[in-house]
C-alpha cells in the first residue's frame, strides 16, 4: 500500500509500522519517565515534611528560649530574645510557614489548644490571654496548633 508522498508524511506502510513503533517507544518512555518523576516528587515531599518539623522544632525551642529570656531581670537579654525570636518568625515566614500567635482573640479549637485558664479583669471569656507555645501553618494546613492560656472559660 503506497501514500501519496508529502513533505514529511509517511510513504509506505514499512515507513509507518516504523513510525509507529517509534511513537511505542517514545510512549514506554513518557509513562517510564512520569512514574520517575512521581517517586521523586514523593521522596521531595517526604524531605519537605521532615525539613517541617525540623524547622517547627527549632522554632519551638527559640520561642522557648526568648519567652524564658524575656521573664528574666536583665533587660539585654530580654532584648536580644526578641530580637532572635523575631528573626525567627522571618525565616519561617520566608519559607512559607505562617505563625500562630494569638492574643486577645477568640478562643478557636482548630487554631489553639488550652494549656491553662487565668481571670483577667476586663476581658472577656474564651478570649487568649497569651501564647505558650506558638502554632504553624503551611499552605493553609494547620500543622500545630498554638498553646495558649485563655480568659476563664472558653465557651
Amino acid at each position: 500500500m503506497r501514500f501519496w508522498k508529502k513533505k514529511g508524511q509517511v510513504t509506505d506502510t514499512q515507513d509507518l509500522s516504523m513510525v509507529e513503533a517509534a511513537l511505542g517507544r517514545i510512549e514506554a518512555r513518557q509513562k517510564e519517565t512520569s512514574l520517575q518523576l512521581e517517586e521523586i516528587s514523593e521522596f521531595l515531599q517526604d524531605g519537605v515534611d521532615e525539613a517541617s518539623e525540623a524547622a517547627m522544632a527549632l522554632f519551638g525551642i527559640v520561642f522557648d528560649f526568648s519567652e524564658f529570656c524575656n521573664r528574666s531581670q536583665d533587660a539585654v537579654l530580654a532584648e536580644q530574645a526578641v530580637m532572635m525570636r523575631n528573626h525567627g518568625v522571618r525565616a519561617l515566614e520566608k519559607a512559607g510557614f505562617g505563625v500562630i500567635e494569638p492574643y486577645r482573640v477568640p478562643f478557636d479549637f482548630n487554631l489553639h489548644t488550652i494549656e491553662d485558664k487565668e481571670d483577667v479583669d476586663g476581658l472577656s471569656d474564651g478570649m487568649v490571654v497569651r501564647t505558650l507555645r506558638p502554632g504553624f501553618v503551611r499552605d493553609g494546613k494547620i500543622l500545630r496548633r498554638a498553646a495558649v492560656v485563655v480568659n476563664k472559660k472558653p465557651f
